[in-house]
């Protein structure tokens, strides 16, 4: 081979300028070093997105039908769109998104927003402004800390330094919100008393009207006069709670009242604000939300800067760091690096007893780690969850190449002196064995990382980094190790190694592989009757394993208006449940769905989440705690909290069954039917969630012919809304501004009310008093709290065993319609497109291999060999393994490659063999060179992932799969190389008996 020759007499011309440029490849280390980016995940596609829109005080119903279907009906309308779902509920509304798997996301975005802009005037009044959201809702926070109220600070510098630190938060690059709730903010409630208003002739909007005028301030104007300039202000008549309860309040005419006759005045802080606990005291909580391309190591760094500031302050306390799931990672791959060279050392050690084989297969390693870094840089391939999992495995390979050809080159050694000659014969021997096995393996990738399917995104990074790892460890091997043998020229022992008797030929040399044959058959049969007699569990193949939660939530809801103090005892009731307070700092209780940043004057008991990490006896606690809360009173839901790998998943298959309908009453009549048909234990699963019913009250003008007793219909909407949505009036005070609202009082007592009427009292347009009954209509009707369609109909998804669409047949003639989505299938059609893909990949590795060996016949064989090696592993990992999903795959995959170097290596030294016409002992020739280089391929590769193996950290189960499949495999080639190759190439290339 020309280029090999070349190559060497460049490397023994040059010798000093390769050298020179390996330095410079380790300097350019440092200059890339700001080009190298860490990121918790790659930047994955998002498939799904979400639009939530506010239409305050209408119900879901109204909301459904006037907002979320017609927008629905526009999105859908979108090339990209696969499937378009709407939740709508009181006052808010959600459109989700799923796209297509191979679009354009700019295109999309752009097309979206486009949309979102022409149906801006289309929305009914009052309408808010969607947003637009990336991903699932359920995202965790970026970065969450707390800072406990208990301190020495007066309330005034607490709140400074709250509000200081949250602006000092937000000025941090890649940071793009910053939420706060928990602040000891106050703010002043004017609650009217119904049954005194009802005695004056005043309606609420006016009582708003000079309340508001009373609050304000404003300029007349400036006067110009000689030599000075003087502006003339006139300030707020009301400055104080004190002011307001005198302030008197206008009937018409010259009638007067003062306010605090007609109403209550006084201060509250925000039940959202006081419900806030970490660590058993009550606490302000923050919550950072960054971009998912910036560097998170960096991010938290400058966090952990600004919090540090505030040490001595308000004492901040860190409850979770995104940030730690990558640093976690790293420290893992440092120490499967570490672990994983030290053993194939120690292994190569062992063979070899020589020091300067060990320390060049060092050096060379370290290149290859330098080149692929430069790679990783030059591909854009950041340092995160994922891309580490490939760079892990990928290490327990990097000796392969580099161990052959030191071998190969050392055996040629002790036929002559380290030279050009030599170098370029032990070179040459086993080249194309390693270009082989290195395609194989990046060929059988590459149909992974460009075809279009959903789980592209996510295994690019894991596909592209191992097939890097592959091409600078083959690179390397055939630079870094001919240039040390050729500056450093060592001296070896004069017993040739193929003539050294150690352990591992003594034993392959009295392995009795005859008398075994009939025994490695029975194994085999027996496999395979193990596979289809035993009742193999239909869960044993996954597409990825299975997440497992870091923690959960308890969603708690009350069921009707309860008091805050009830709350609060409930909470310290929950929180006395724990021993000790290092349990207590994992504790985290906030507020359900609100937006952090805005004031809410609600003094009633709120929906608040207890949020926690797993710890040791946590599932006893969640017993406890879920017994505690009394059903009667609170709704209690658990959610899990999934890791920042879990949540980027594309998609996890489920069992699942859709009902579709075209009215939402019939469809949960239908749902209610199969639930009560059968425990939910037989049935094996539940819908993922079923409407509560409401009662809901149309009313409906009577005629009425006198103008007197016209009602008025503003007022009467003001008295209902403000009695649980208070109104804001504005700032009142100069320094320390006061927010200031305006609600009704519920009634207790009030003996003007009619005994059978549950409305309040309002007034016509005279003002006078008047019962809404005598005024309307009211026809009482069925409604639900939430509305939820798909592509236009109403929907309900069961969730769990499938086998109850049986009883949906009958319906089909009702309008009901449903489709299936079966997780066997979905994995099914998964491993389906990837054996599609392999079978591609054979056919690449076939006709690449024929243009090397220009031959159709060679390269046929040798993939038929390592077909069946492949199907070897595979019955033992259906044998042995209980989950098999994408990592044994990815594992499958990496040994073919690894199987054609065998493989080819055998043919290579069979080649060169062919002047000894006794099969036997040509055989033994071919096993007195090839059997070391062999060992210290599987011996440095298996030792190389032990580590993996038998070490588990949280979140290593997918290179862990990779990891066994590959020893397993290794242990399997033993078999082939030893026994079944002289058996092949005796059938097939041997010389006839």
């Amino acid at each position: 081979m020309i280029f090999v020759s070349n190559l060497i007499q460049f490397f023994e011309k040059h010798n000093r300028l390769c050298w020179v440029w390996i330095i410079l490849m380790f300097i350019g280390i440092y200059f890339q070093m700001d080009h190298f980016r860490f990121q918790l995940l790659p930047n994955l596609t998002p498939l799904q997105y979400n639009i939530t829109t506010a239409f305050p005080h209408h119900s879901a119903e109204e909301v459904d039908k006037t907002l979320s279907l017609p927008m629905s009906k526009r999105i859908s309308s979108l090339k990209a769109v696969k499937q378009i779902r709407t939740h709508s509920e009181h006052g808010h509304s959600k459109v989700e998104i799923l796209l297509q798997s191979e679009v354009s996301i700019w295109e999309f975005k752009e097309e979206l927003f486009q949309l979102l802009f022409e149906t801006k005037d289309e929305l009914p009044l009052g309408v808010g402004t969607p947003k637009v959201q990336m991903g699932s809702e359920n995202q965790n926070p970026f970065f969450e800390f707390t800072v406990s109220k208990r301190t020495n600070l007066t309330k005034e510098n607490f709140s400074f330094l709250i509000n200081q630190l949250k602006y000092n938060l937000e000025r941090i690059s890649g940071v793009t919100e910053v939420k706060k709730i928990g602040d000891s903010e106050s703010f002043g409630l004017v609650r009217l008393r119904e049954e005194l208003l009802n005695l004056h002739p005043i309606k609420i909007k006016d009582i708003e009207l000079q309340i508001n005028s009373a609050i304000q301030a404003g300029s007349l104007g400036k006067l110009y006069d000689v030599g000075r300039e003087t502006e003339i202000k006139y300030g707020p008549e009301i400055s104080s709670l004190d002011e307001i309860q005198k302030f008197p309040i206008h009937l018409g005419g010259k009638k007067y009242i003062p306010l605090e006759a007609i109403a209550d005045t006084t201060m509250h802080q925000s039940s959202l604000n006081q419900i806030v606990e970490h660590g058993g005291n009550e606490s302000v909580y923050f919550a950072i939300y960054a971009e998912r391309s910036q560097d998170p190591i960096y991010l938290s760094n400058k966090i952990h800067l600004i919090l540090n500031d505030y040490d001595q302050s308000i004492h901040p306390i860190v409850y979770s760091d995104s940030s730690m799931e990558l640093t976690k990672q790293l420290y893992q791959f440092s120490f499967f690096l570490f672990a994983s060279l030290l053993c194939a050392l120690i292994f190569s050690y062992y063979l070899y007893k020589e020091w300067f084989p060990v320390l060049c297969l060092l050096f060379s390693i370290i290149v290859s780690l330098v080149c692929f870094f430069h790679l990783m840089n030059l591909f854009s391939i950041s340092v995160n969850l994922l891309s580490i999992s490939g760079i892990s495995v990928g290490i327990g390979m990097l000796f392969d190449a580099n161990n052959l050809i030191y071998y190969s080159i050392q055996s040629q050694h002790h036929k002559e002196t380290v030279n050009v000659r030599c170098v370029t014969e032990g070179l040459r021997n086993v080249f194309i064995s390693l270009f082989c096995s290195g395609l194989t393996t990046m060929v059988v990738i590459f149909p992974l990382l460009l075809y279009a399917h959903e789980w592209r995104d996510f295994f690019y990074d894991i596909g592209l980094s191992i097939v890097l790892l592959i091409f600078s460890s083959l690179v390397t091997s055939v630079t870094i190790v001919p240039l040390l043998f050729l500056t450093f020229k060592p001296i070896f022992n004069d017993n040739p190694i193929h003539q050294e008797k150690d352990k591992s030929q003594h034993l392959l040399d009295s392995f009795p592989f005859p008398a075994l044959k009939n025994l490695i058959m029975f194994f085999c049969i027996a496999f395979l009757f193990f596979i289809f007699v035993s009742d193999r569990s239909q869960e044993q193949f996954h597409i990825f394993p299975k997440p497992k939660p870091i923690g959960k939530r308890i969603h708690v809801i009350p069921k009707s208006t309860i008091q805050f103090r009830e709350e609060k005892f409930l909470i310290k009731e929950i929180l006395n449940r724990l021993n000790g307070n290092h349990l207590l700092q994992n504790i985290l209780i906030l507020p359900q769905n609100v937006h952090l940043d805005q004031l809410d004057p609600n003094v009633k008991a709120v929906p608040f989440v207890i949020k926690w990490f797993d710890f040791d006896d946590s599932e006893k606690w969640l017993t406890e705690v879920i017994q505690l809360i009394s059903p009667n009173r609170w709704q209690v839901e658990v959610s899990e909290i999934h890791s920042e790998l879990s949540h980027s998943l594309p998609f996890l298959p489920v069992n699942k069954i859709v009902l579709l309908h075209e009215d939402w009453d019939q469809l949960n009549r239908y749902a209610n039917e199969v639930l009560h048909s059968n425990p939910k234990e037989k049935l094996g699963g539940d819908f993922q969630f079923l409407p509560l019913p409401i009662t809901m009250k149309v009313w409906k003008s009577k005629i009425v012919p006198s103008s007197e007793v016209q009602p008025d219909i503003d007022d009467l909407e003001r008295n209902l809304l403000y009695r649980n949505s208070p109104k804001y009036l504005g700032l009142l005070g100069k320094n320390n501004s006061l927010p200031l609202y305006l609600s009704i009082a519920n009634r207790n007592d009030a003996p003007m009310i009619h005994p059978f009427s549950s409305l309040p009292i309002f007034k016509t347009l005279a003002k006078e008093q008047i019962f809404p009954e005598s005024l309307f209509q009211m026809k009482e009707q069925k409604s639900y709290s939430v509305y939820q369609r798909e592509s236009g109909k109403f929907y309900l998804e069961w969730r769990g065993n499938l086998g109850i669409e049986k009883s949906f047949h009958a319906k089909k003639k009702e309008g009901l319609d449903y489709y299936i989505n079966s997780a066997k299938k979905e994995t099914f059609d998964f491993y389906a497109t990837l054996l599609i893909l392999l079978v591609c990949s054979f056919l690449l590795i076939y006709l690449a291999l024929v243009g090397i060996y220009e031959s159709f016949y060679r390269p046929f064989l040798y993939l038929s060999i390592s077909f069946c090696y492949f199907l070897s592993v595979i019955v033992c990992l259906i044998s042995l393994i209980p989950e098999i999903h994408f990592g044994h795959y990815m594992g499958l995959v990496i040994l073919i490659g690894l199987s054609i170097d065998s493989i080819s290596l055998f043919g290579e030294r069979w080649e060169l063999t062919k002047e000894i016409h006794d099969n036997c002992s040509r055989i033994k020739s071919v096993f007195d060179w090839l059997r070391k280089p062999i060992l210290l391929n599987f011996g440095s590769t298996f030792f190389g992932l032990l580590p993996v193996v038998f070490i588990v950290f949280p979140g290593s189960e997918f290179v862990r799969a990779i990891a066994v499949t590959m020893c397993i495999g290794i242990l399997n080639s033993y078999l082939f190389v030893f026994y079944l190759y002289p058996k092949i190439f005796t059938k097939f290339f041997g010389f006839p008996k």
